[in-house]
């Protein structure tokens, strides 16, 4: 190999290298909280900052981020009670994965704890009776079908309606039942695919349950011993 050819070949190498880096950097996807020093921020209908502010979503509001475009992120978000899509500004979203993140012990009989400080958070999944579930079929107004449950789209379902949902979920001694609506709609949980992310004294609890064109992501929110929110998002 000559001179000139390994110095090219080289070179090659560190631009790909160079590329992959900054690629990495700038390729984030995943679960974020809104972090802003005015409290809220702006989400916007495209990547600019033009007269297309959608909504404003206060701190620590969960958002779904995929990959950046240039300074702006786009994201899932909840604004009131409909999942709408629209631009963040990258500095204003911080990762759950860059928090302080905790992993469920081994699943044992269908239950998975943590234990962060004076908190322990037991999640126990069961089987149900699709005879017992209250789940009805209905169509949108585009024809296309889903699964309800007391008037509220359910999730985890792929064509098929669920078999396995939580039984409860206990942070120290405040429980949550299967009946309870921050819950109740949501089945086919994977425990282990579970994790909390902590953010000043505020828990996030997630998890990637489902799978196929059933698959989504749950998060609640915990403040003290209570969920104060809870939302879902598609994922992909």
């Amino acid at each position: 190999m000559n001179a000139c050819y390994y110095l090219s070949f080289m070179k090659n190498i560190l631009t790909l290298i160079l590329a992959i880096i900054v690629n990495s950097c700038f390729s984030q996807y995943g679960l974020g909280i809104i972090v802003d020093p005015d409290g809220y921020v702006n989400v916007r209908s495209n990547p600019s900052i033009d007269n297309n502010i959608i909504s404003t979503i206060p701190n620590e509001t969960p958002v779904f981020c995929y990959d950046r475009d240039g300074n702006w992120v786009p994201v899932e978000v909840y604004i009131g009670d409909s999942l709408k899509q629209g631009f963040v500004y990258f500095d204003r979203i911080q990762f759950l994965d860059s928090l302080e993140v905790f992993e469920p012990s081994k699943e044992e009989n269908h239950v998975v704890s943590f234990h962060i400080g004076p908190v322990t958070i037991i999640m126990k999944e069961q089987d149900l009776s699709v005879n017992e579930l209250n789940i009805l079929d209905c169509e949108d107004e585009h024809g296309y079908c889903y699964f309800a449950k007391d008037g509220k789209r359910i999730w985890g379902t792929d064509g098929g309606r669920p078999y396995r949902g939580y039984q409860y979920i206990t942070i120290n001694s405040n429980e949550y039942s299967s009946i309870s609506p921050e819950i109740s709609h949501y089945f086919q949980p994977n425990l282990t695919y579970s994790s909390c992310a902590v953010h000043n004294s505020t828990i996030y609890l997630s998890a990637s349950n489902s799978d196929g064109a059933g698959g989504y992501i749950v998060v609640w929110t915990i403040k003290g011993n209570q969920i104060v929110d809870h939302h879902a998002f598609y994922g992909f």
